[in-house]
């Protein structure tokens, strides 16, 4: 490849900048404060993969993909003073796990996140949908005498599937 096709390849096809995003919340009760959507530091686009099984009929086995697996998705946020963003998904993971250990239908715990990555100049370039999503997993949140960055809560959601666009 010579160097005028090389910068002709990345005119067509510019490279991803990774803090170029957008997150959107739809949680169980509606559009989520769209300041904790702000506050998301980093979102890890799930690994996607297929499982297989072993097939002999004659000559070398082959595998034989029959399902897809979504790794869970994985959103960081900044912590405000108050801590409401925390506060926000330890009311949904109650509403999901249910007081009393008795959890709500499905429909009425379930949410959507949307990611939008975007091009340097602000143009939307993809779009996920993570359909069915609930969150199942809050880390904890340190606390030192000697940090001098915000903190930081990563939560972790499974869902359904995605869809990009």
């Amino acid at each position: 490849m010579s160097i005028p096709e090389f910068v002709a390849n990345l005119a067509k096809h510019p490279l991803l900048i990774p803090n170029r995003y957008n997150v959107m919340i739809l949680g169980p009760e509606g559009v989520f404060d769209q300041a904790v959507s702000y506050n998301v530091a980093s979102v890890g686009i799930p690994a996607r993969s297929l499982a297989t099984a072993e097939r002999f009929i004659h000559g070398p086995n082959t595998k034989v993909p029959y399902v897809e697996i979504f790794d869970d998705l994985s959103l960081t946020f900044r912590l405000s003073a108050d801590m409401y963003e925390r506060q926000l998904i330890d009311q949904w993971m109650t509403k999901v796990g249910g007081e009393q250990y008795a959890s709500e239908y499905f429909d009425d715990i379930k949410g959507k996140v949307v990611i939008k990555v975007m091009h340097r100049d602000g143009q939307v370039m993809k779009t996920y949908n993570f359909w069915d999503a609930i969150p199942i997993s809050l880390s904890d949140t340190a606390l030192s005498q000697e940090a001098s960055e915000p903190a930081t809560v990563t939560v972790q959601f499974a869902y359904h599937h995605y869809e990009w666009s």
